[in-house]
């Protein structure tokens, strides 16, 4: 059996940790305490998750939803231009 890596932990985490709306409500260290994760990586897995689709879920408020809904927009429209 293969251990789990630790980005799959830390995306689990992340994903369990959603509301109702798709955001991530919990502080980090609510969601840390007891666990074998660091910090660090889990908040790069969220980053990370956030430019999957749903672009914007996993954001901790609208303001970085939208912030990050922009972002991916003009990474695609950029990348269309080249």
């Amino acid at each position: 059996m293969n251990p789990i890596s630790e980005e799959v932990c830390n995306a689990a985490i992340c994903v369990l940790n959603l509301d109702a709306d798709g955001r991530l409500t919990a502080q980090r260290k609510d969601f840390l305490h007891g666990s074998l994760v660091r910090g660090k990586t889990v908040e790069q897995s969220r980053q990370a998750l956030m430019r999957l689709d749903p672009v914007g879920c996993e954001a901790r408020d609208v303001r970085e939803c939208l912030l990050v809904q922009l972002e991916v927009a003009e990474n695609a429209i950029g990348s269309q231009a080249d």
